[in-house]
């Protein structure tokens, strides 16, 4: 029906890839949010915009099909990898307005730790991909530089600079990277001023905010891991100009005032200490998505790209989870329930403001958004997991099954047809339990293998 606001979630691997078509008085908007995956899955997103162009209408001045509005919530790979691998497509679009998180933007004053841990993070995982610990250590850290986004070079040059060029779309005005602070009406894009887009994170003070100026030594830390590795070689190395992964890859090349196996557990642990920070700084990007709420003639739906949490209550000053920060400030938005909720961070255990604790604070938040006893809300996991991946952990079992009480439109897949059993019951959702609707596994109630999405539509 033309006067329902539609909302299609391709199934793009892990990643997030959000259609959205909203009527707006007597035409549409159309919306996307995110494009990307990790592992390569090229034909998914390229069956994707194949299906997102057929649902473009052509711009009356140059022909070009017409995107009112893209979003993208923040710069890893699973969320932006299409803006590299297929750039033509983005270029042959007609697009009105372009948000990136604040996060993105590298000329933000109130993220300058930020950019330089990021910047910190980028070098020693490249460092760690060149030395070799152990498979499993090895495998964690190709698995790590393929989602993040420190080799999305492309990517971030077409959002920051080409598209907004080609589109003559002004910094400031129709290009913005946006925070909660954002003017509202530099986010109104519709005809009918009741309908509007409001950015509830990420905050502008990123580094006060997400690392917490006031906690000295946890930031110094997080420093001193990332530069363990440089000063690991700068001290034994002797003036030696060996490429430090090859001294280390070399069992024999050792410094000669260190015994092997002193040796080996210094390398293992500052390598380890290197790996956390990368670790850390994945979960503070994630931290810096754009979190949309869009109020629709008397709905409401949440987009919550990757945001995290911390099973704590905000604390001034120091690091906190998104979800912590949303709470503090826009518990007013986030008090109430929503009709619609795109579960963040693909259904990771730490992107769902909930705990399996009764009773826990934390689970104030999803409370509220999702009630138990209403069953109103529509909810949708863009998601898939991988065998051979620390990634089988996502998404998350518990989480998807406590969803699956809270909402009618739910799904009885059968995991098992899928994965084995035995290796993976500690993850799978049992055939027999509720979950929300999947990606992944939506094949299972459609028997159609071809159709790559989920639609979710909502009523006035």
């Amino acid at each position: 029906m033309d006067n329902e606001l539609l909302i299609r979630i391709y199934d793009v691997g892990l990643g997030d890839c959000i259609y959205i078509r909203i009527p707006d008085k007597n035409e549409h908007r159309h919306v996307l949010i995110d494009c990307g995956n990790i592992y390569g899955k090229k034909d998914l997103l390229h069956g994707a915009l194949s299906d997102l162009r057929d649902n473009l209408l052509p711009s009356e001045n140059d022909g070009l099909c017409r995107l009112d509005l893209l979003v993208v919530t923040h710069p890893h790979k699973d969320h932006i990898a299409a803006f590299d691998l297929n750039a033509v497509w983005f270029e042959n679009l007609h697009i009105s307005n372009i948000w990136l998180s604040v996060g993105m933007d590298p000329e933000h004053e109130q993220a300058e730790t930020y950019n330089q841990l990021h910047s910190l993070a980028e070098k020693k995982l490249l460092d760690l991909s060149q030395v070799s610990l152990n498979p499993a250590f090895d495998g964690l850290v190709r698995e790590l530089l393929g989602a993040s986004g420190y080799q999305n070079k492309d990517a971030l040059d077409l959002l920051r600079e080409k598209l907004p060029d080609s589109n003559q779309l002004q910094k400031g005005e129709s290009f913005l990277f946006v925070h909660d602070k954002s003017p509202q009406n530099k986010l109104d894009i519709f005809s009918d001023s009741t309908t509007k887009f409001r950015v509830i994170a990420p905050v502008k003070d990123i580094d006060g905010e997400y690392l917490g100026r006031a906690d000295e030594e946890i930031l110094t830390s997080l420093v001193n891991n990332a530069q363990g590795l440089a000063d690991l070689h700068n001290e034994y190395s002797h003036g030696d100009s060996k490429d430090l992964a090859d001294q280390w890859s070399d069992p024999i090349n050792h410094p000669q005032n260190i015994s092997n196996r002193d040796f080996r557990r210094l390398r293992s642990r500052m390598m380890n200490n290197a790996l956390a920070f990368v670790l850390k700084e994945g979960e503070l990007v994630n931290n810096t998505s754009v979190v949309l709420l869009l109020e629709w003639r008397g709905k409401r739906l949440l987009f919550t790209g990757d945001a995290q949490f911390r099973k704590r209550r905000y604390q001034k000053g120091k690091r906190n989870g998104s979800w912590n920060v949303m709470w503090h400030y826009h518990r007013d938005l986030l008090n109430q329930p929503v009709d619609f909720l795109k579960v963040g961070h693909h259904g990771s255990h730490n992107a769902t403001p909930w705990v399996p604790e009764e009773g826990h604070e934390i689970n104030d938040i999803l409370d509220s958004l999702v009630p138990m006893d209403e069953k109103k809300t529509k909810v949708v996991v863009s998601t898939a997991r991988y065998k051979a991946s620390s990634y089988r952990t996502i998404p998350d079992k518990l989480l998807m099954m406590e969803l699956g009480k809270r909402i009618e439109d739910v799904r009885d897949y059968n995991e098992s047809v899928e994965y084995d059993t035995a290796e993976f019951e500690d993850y799978i959702v049992p055939a027999d339990q509720a979950q929300p609707p999947r990606t992944d596994l939506e094949y299972q109630i459609t028997n159609n293998p071809e159709q790559n999405y989920i639609n979710v539509k909502i009523a006035p």
